[in-house]
């Protein structure tokens, strides 16, 4: 295992097609926030990025229903 680049908390990642992150979207303003020495080398993990999916989703529904 391997510490999330963003929050720096153990990832759970087990870095194969079986693990929740291939099985997930993973916004990609999140990944724009990985630090340029951990792209593709760290793996964020699931609280980061359920936190940013619902923040992201949040938004989009804000912005719709200013339109």
């Amino acid at each position: 295992m391997t510490t999330c680049p963003l929050c720096q908390q153990e990832n759970h990642c087990t870095a194969n097609e079986q693990c929740w992150c291939f099985q997930t979207d993973i916004p990609t303003e999140l990944v724009a926030q990985v630090p340029p020495a951990a792209k593709n080398k760290a793996c964020i993990c699931r609280a980061c990025v359920e936190k940013a999916q619902s923040t992201f989703s949040d938004a989009a529904k804000n912005k719709a229903a200013k339109d």
